[in-house]
């Protein structure tokens, strides 16, 4: 009885929080979307925090998650989101090459940013699979020759950016 009662206050204390921090104050309640989530505001953000925003909203046009506790396992409960417009991860180290296939299924991602992550080249090759993409932001050696490989597998308007510098580099 005690973990039920434990659970809820968690429960409401989370959608107290969330709801102040993302919500405009003339919405009544939790809408099915919302535009910007800004989870790098609120202290130690974890995969239990998306497990129960995916539990109450549909849709995120941004979702702000940079230098929060997210792993993996944060990233695979995305994909029950009918969308998410902007994803991003900077600095959330624990994410791997194994969110992939999670991330490359998350629907009407246009921004996706990974710097900081630990996602290498061998993981971006997945990231084609995006086909609304039209910014990827990540960080990499800029002679991996793995570099091209991804490029060229990114939608054609995709604009590719390495440590904050347009790809192809004009140097």
């Amino acid at each position: 009885m005690r973990n039920k009662k434990r659970e809820k206050q968690a429960d409401q204390q989370f959608w107290a929080t969330f709801y102040y921090m993302n919500v405009p104050k003339h919405i009544p309640g939790i809408p099915m979307h919302v535009e910007h989530v800004r989870f790098r505001l609120y202290d130690r953000v974890d995969d239990d925090h998306l497990i129960r925003m995916v539990q109450g909203i549909k849709s995120v046009g941004q979702l702000d998650l940079d230098e929060t506790n997210i792993t993996n396992e944060g990233i695979e409960e995305l994909v029950k989101l009918d969308y998410i417009t902007e994803l991003r991860l900077k600095g959330c180290h624990d994410i791997t090459n194994e969110a992939m296939p999670f991330i490359c299924a998350i629907k009407g991602l246009e921004l996706l940013h990974l710097i900081g992550t630990s996602i290498t080249t061998a993981g971006f090759q997945q990231i084609g699979k995006l086909t609304s993409l039209k910014k990827l932001l990540i960080r990499a050696d800029r002679n991996d020759p793995l570099l091209e490989e991804i490029y060229i597998n990114l939608p054609k308007d995709c604009e590719f950016i390495i440590d904050y510098k347009i790809y192809p580099f004009n140097e």
